[in-house]
Parts: structure tokens; C-alpha cells; sequence
């Protein structure tokens, strides 16, 4: 019996352990994301922070022992972001795309130089909760269904711009 209660407690631990893991690897790679949108490069900072999130989830992959693919990881990202229209998120990639665009006109970082980092951090955030959240539930790449997350992503999106400004939702509170 004691056998049995400490084997339930090295499998929390390990559990535990791998969440730990894992919303470090992901607050690591807001950080990264959330500078690249700080770069004055126009439509640099987008693939930045693609390459930021796809590298975000193959780490993510590692710690879960999950086959990784570039491909469909750039797939399903592209996904959750570009098909959540209805959400609300594709105006925030059209806003990134408008924001990376001004970054080529004089005076056009002052605009930028605050949003921007915050929705690459957040879009950033979102990807990464999204995916520890079908990890940890025993899910991989191949089964992974954006458009059954995206109403989920869409929250974590508005959790996420929270966590890389600061600021708290004022009606949460």
C-alpha cells in the first residue's frame, strides 16, 4: 500500500514538474516574442515572433516527448491566429501586420512601439497555453483540432495581453 500512495506522489511530482517546466519554456519565449516586437524592421518583427513560437513549441515537444513537426506546427499556429476572425483575433494580426507596416514610415515606431510588443508577447502566451494545456492532456500534434481551441485561444489572448502589460482586467477584479 505504501508502495502504491508513494508511486501516486513521484507521478504528481513528475506532472507537476513538467508544468513547471513548461510555462517556463513559455514565459521565456514571451519575453523573446515580446522584444522582437520591439525591433524597428518592418515585417521582421512577424517572422520573429512565428520563429519564436514555433521554436516555443517544439521545446514543448521535447519536455513531452511528442514527434515534432515544423510544418504542421506552422500550420496549426497559423490556424488558431489567422481563423479566430470571428473572435476578434484576426483584427489583431491585421494590426500587427498595419503596425510592422508603419515601422517604415517616419514616426511610425512612436505608434507602434507599445502595441506591438504586447500583442506579439500575448499571441505568444496563448500559443503556448493552448499547446501545454493538449500536452498535458495526452494529446500530440497530429490530434491537435485548432478550431476546437479557438474560442479557448481567444481567452488566453486576452489573459495574455494582461500578463505582458501588467495590467488587470478591471471587471475580473
Amino acid at each position: 500500500m505504501a508502495n502504491a500512495n508513494e508511486a501516486k506522489d513521484n507521478a504528481e511530482a513528475a506532472f507537476e514538474d513538467k508544468t513547471f517546466k513548461g510555462n517556463h519554456i513559455i514565459m521565456r519565449n514571451i519575453y523573446w516574442a515580446s522584444g522582437m516586437g520591439l525591433v524597428p524592421v518592418p515585417f521582421f518583427d512577424l517572422v520573429a515572433v512565428t520563429g519564436f513560437q514555433v521554436k516555443m513549441v517544439r521545446d514543448l515537444t521535447n519536455l513531452y516527448d511528442i514527434p515534432f513537426s515544423k510544418n504542421v506546427v506552422k500550420s496549426i499556429v497559423g490556424s488558431l491566429i489567422g481563423g479566430a476572425g470571428s473572435l476578434g483575433l484576426s483584427n489583431m494580426f491585421v494590426g500587427s501586420f498595419i503596425g510592422s507596416f508603419l515601422r517604415g514610415i517616419p514616426g511610425g515606431n512612436i505608434v507602434t512601439g507599445i502595441s506591438l510588443p504586447i500583442m506579439a508577447g500575448a499571441t505568444t502566451y496563448a500559443v503556448g497555453k493552448v499547446f501545454l494545456m493538449h500536452f498535458e492532456s495526452g494529446g500530440t500534434l497530429l490530434n491537435f483540432n485548432p478550431e476546437k481551441m479557438r474560442e479557448h485561444f481567444a481567452t488566453l489572448y486576452e489573459k495574455g495581453k494582461e500578463t505582458v502589460s501588467g495590467k488587470k482586467n478591471e471587471q475580473a477584479a
